[in-house]
């Protein structure tokens, strides 16, 4: 069971209106169009035991479960991480920065304090300013 047969479904019921198209290659993409050019596209990789979401022009971040349960559980449970994230996202609360080519990452920005990268920071909508 690919882990898109569980988190297509859930993507399109969650964010109606988020223009998610599906790309056929040699792997299955979903990709979401960004609201702002500076934060770029993101885009959802089935692996098979994995989902590897590219979070715009910054970093990548991989979704999977280890537990000893069925593959279709697996699919469910990463599927619901995946669509949680996205929400988070979706509100803002997410911070990302760096680029693909030198490295990058994300915090979220509604889980207690973090360290704070010295490089500017994005969130969905646009540039945030660093407080």
């Amino acid at each position: 069971m690919a882990i898109f047969d569980t988190l297509l479904p859930m993507l399109t019921a969650r964010f109606p209106n988020a223009g998610v198209r599906i790309e056929r290659g040699e792997r299955l993409h979903a990709i979401i169009p960004a609201t702002h050019p500076d934060v770029g596209d993101i885009m959802l990789q089935d692996d098979g035991d994995e989902v590897t979401v590219y979070a715009g022009n910054f970093t990548h971040g991989h979704f999977a479960n280890y537990e000893a349960i069925s593959d279709e559980q697996k699919a469910k449970l990463i599927s619901e991480d995946v669509v949680d994230f996205l929400d988070a996202v979706f509100a803002d609360k997410v911070a990302f920065w760096g680029s693909h080519k030198c490295g990058g990452g994300w915090r979220r920005l509604d889980i207690g304090p973090q360290k704070q990268p010295e490089a500017a920071e994005y969130v969905w909508s646009g540039p945030r300013q660093n407080i």
